[in-house]
């Protein structure tokens, strides 16, 4: 039996680890356990000690050959190769993100596009009108070359 009574994990990778050893799991609702431990291959606990000691005496109580059969079945469930195929089937079929395709020529990002110097208002680019169409006016940067002629004194 694999017991733990954390109060954070971020994924709890050592659950599916005890699971796939066919051991059933005692353990607090954090990280993956709540979509994993599903009462037939381990127990879901607060994390006082008294219910923790009574999930123990439960697991120990039981059918053994069971719980080992069905923690290494929910491991399975979790596979690496699982996993991949559930995100190919999610990439696949296009929903389930909350991301919706913009429109033809959008910006594929929610947050607004930065302008490049000189677009859009054509301030800084060659013959163009140096207070471009948005009213700042632009200085035109030259670029620096070997001797370091160019640069900002």
């Amino acid at each position: 039996m694999f017991v733990l009574p954390s109060a954070y994990e971020s994924y709890g990778l050592v659950v599916l680890e005890a699971l796939a050893c066919g051991v059933p799991v005692v353990a607090t609702p954090v990280g993956c356990v709540p979509e994993v431990i599903d009462g037939t291959n381990g127990t879901i606990v607060s994390r006082d000690a008294p219910s923790i000691a009574v999930s123990i005496r439960r697991c120990l109580r039981g059918d053994r050959s069971a719980r080992s059969q069905a923690a290494r079945a929910a491991a399975e469930r979790h596979s690496w190769q699982a996993v991949a195929q559930q995100y190919l089937l999610l990439f696949e079929s296009g929903t389930g993100s909350g991301y919706e395709q913009p429109p033809s020529g959008a910006s594929r990002h929610p947050v607004r596009r930065v302008r490049r110097r000189g677009e859009a208002c054509g301030g800084a680019r060659p013959g163009a009108d140096p207070a471009g169409a948005c009213g700042r006016r632009h200085r035109r940067r030259r670029r620096p070359d070997a001797s370091g002629a160019g640069l900002p004194q």
